[in-house]
Parts: structure tokens; C-alpha cells; sequence
């Protein structure tokens, strides 16, 4: 059951959590829906079944699946991510390498003097002089959140936490492929997402595939 077979691209699905319980609940069943659509998602081009397959994530760490007999053999180069927001989670595979995906809220009540300084310790100069450029339109805290989810999608593509940008951050940094992802309709306004891979595919476009809690 080699990892090497199948799609040779990053995908990407999004499902719909918008909760019908508390939050803590919510927050539980999201991270079940994510790795239950893991799993089924994989089953196809791994020829094995959803119940065949584990995902184990741990705080801090990027997802790893292994065989739930135990081992990984076959799987080492299988990337996976995972990303919640309030009612949406994304959840992101690569059979070739690794793979990152964020989603984010835009901070509408930040100030843009606040977010640019953000912006200057983390996402480094050129991207602060292209939203600088963007700081007195009205959709700034979009073009930052699109900017900071593309930032966070290639750290989780490499398994790097957020740190202050650095010259030697900026060289890892890279080789790696990021794009924006169009969300479904019923996500929430202004929410935006980014995919992080680390091949030399040529992807022109990506849209997420969309799923429902009640699909499940």
C-alpha cells in the first residue's frame, strides 16, 4: 500500500462545524470530524479502509498517520494538516511531502498601526511594505489575515512554530509553495485560508472540496 500512489497534489476539504452544542463541544467534534474525513479521504489511494488508517496529533506538532496495527511503513511521506476557525475546519493532505493549511478570521478590530507592527516582526520586510501600501483601504485587516494564514501554512508545511521573522527564518521558508484557497459560501465573512506545500508541482488554482457535519 505505497503512499506514492494517487493524487500527486495537495488537497484540501473543508468541513462545516458550526455548532449546535457549547463551545468546548464544538470544539471536541471538530477535531473528530477532521481526522474521521482524514482518514476517509486517504483510505482510496492508500487501497485500505478509513478504520485501517491513525492520525495522532499532538500540542504543537503537525498530524502523522501511521497504521492503526501499529508502524508507518509506507506512510512516511504523506503530509497532513489541519486548521479550525469558528464553524470551519480544514483539513489538508499530500501523498508526495509535506503540507500546511491555515484559516483565519481578519482582526477587524486591530488598529493597522498595531497589525503593521505585527506584521514587521513576523512576516518580515517585503511583506510589510506590501501591506503598509494597503493600510488606509478598507479591507486591510483582510489583506493581513491573508497574509499572516499563507505565513502560518508554510511554518506548519516545514513543523516550525510562529517565531520573529529572521534572515535565516526567510531562507527556510523558501522553497516553500504557498496559495490562497476560495471557501465555501457558508463559511463566515472575511474568513480567508492559505495552502503551504513543499514540491515543485505547479498548482494554478485551488479551490476546497466542502463537506458537512450531517455528511459525516
Amino acid at each position: 500500500m505505497p503512499a506514492g500512489e494517487g493524487t500527486q497534489t495537495p488537497q484540501v476539504l473543508a468541513l462545516d462545524t458550526r455548532p449546535a452544542q457549547a463551545a468546548a463541544q464544538a470544539r471536541a467534534q471538530a477535531r473528530t470530524l477532521a481526522r474521521d474525513a482524514l482518514r476517509q479521504a486517504l483510505a482510496p489511494p492508500l487501497h485500505c479502509r478509513p478504520e485501517d488508517l491513525h492520525i495522532a496529533h499532538l500540542p504543537g506538532e503537525p498530524p502523522r498517520l501511521t497504521w492503526a496495527a501499529g508502524g508507518a511503513a509506507g506512510l512516511h511521506r504523506v503530509g497532513l494538516s489541519i486548521s479550525h476557525a469558528p464553524g470551519l475546519s480544514l483539513v489538508a493532505w499530500h501523498l508526495q511531502g509535506a503540507v500546511g493549511v491555515d484559516v483565519q478570521a481578519p482582526p477587524q478590530d486591530a488598529a493597522a498601526a498595531d497589525l503593521l507592527h505585527t506584521a514587521a516582526l513576523y512576516l518580515g520586510p517585503e511583506t510589510t511594505a506590501a501591506l503598509t501600501r494597503q493600510a488606509q483601504k478598507a479591507h486591510f485587516s483582510i489583506a493581513f489575515a491573508q497574509c499572516w494564514a499563507r505565513h502560518e501554512a508554510a511554518l506548519k508545511c516545514l513543523g516550525l512554530g510562529l517565531g520573529e521573522y529572521s534572515p535565516a527564518l526567510a531562507a527556510q521558508l523558501a522553497p516553500v509553495q504557498t496559495a490562497p484557497l476560495a471557501l465555501p459560501a457558508w463559511a463566515a465573512a472575511g474568513m480567508v485560508a492559505a495552502l503551504a506545500w513543499r514540491d515543485t508541482s505547479q498548482l494554478s488554482s485551488l479551490r476546497s472540496s466542502e463537506k458537512r457535519c450531517s455528511d459525516t
